[in-house]
């Protein structure tokens, strides 16, 4: 979902390899700094259109790059979480949007609580980010450090929801059989 590229053809470049999972970029990946930016700059107008315009700049740069924080977390969450349930090392791609996990299944080792356990990782590391994120902001009271925290914790609730390409299709669809299984 949101991913602009066919990831059947474009080539892949080795970024560095992480706990065992290759972490990959598509050749327009770079386009992911702009993108995080815009939706940054569109949530700083969206919370103040009458600010001044260069405090919706300046906040829109912070709020872009604490959502492109967000998704290298979450997808660290994955990674974290894959070597806990004993998955097959798998590959993080970095695309013009977002970041895409995979993994290799092997029949016999990916069994639905393998893919449980891999799935919630990102949901969980956002979730996990978003309170210790309300208990900064509790403590020192920074409007960047509410909104990394409401975010957070809004894309760990929604990357749960049972929608085809988000982690909580898997995590729902293993829990209640209606996913497909993938081998």
């Amino acid at each position: 979902m949101l991913i602009f590229e066919d990831l059947a053809s474009t080539p892949r470049h080795r970024l560095f390899t992480w706990l065992g999972v290759e972490w990959q970029a598509t050749p327009r990946a770079w386009l992911c700094v702009p993108w995080f930016l815009t939706i940054g700059g569109l949530v700083a107008w969206a919370a103040d259109a009458h600010a001044p315009p260069g405090a919706n700049v300046i906040d829109g740069l912070g709020f872009g790059s604490l959502l492109f924080l967000m998704n290298v977390l979450h997808s660290a969450g994955h990674t974290i979480s894959a070597r806990l349930a004993g998955s097959a090392p798998g590959t993080v791609l970095v695309t013009a949007t977002f970041h895409v996990n995979a993994h290799r299944c092997v029949p016999g080792v990916c069994s639905p609580l393998v893919h449980i356990e891999r799935s919630l990782g990102g949901p969980i590391a956002n979730l996990l980010t978003g309170l210790a994120a309300l208990a900064a902001n509790a403590a020192v009271g920074s409007r960047g450090l509410d909104f990394f925290a409401k975010a957070s914790l809004i894309v760990g609730v929604w990357t749960a929801l049972p929608i085809p390409g988000f982690d909580g299709w898997v995590i729902w669809g293993e829990l209640f059989g209606f996913r497909r299984r993938r081998v």
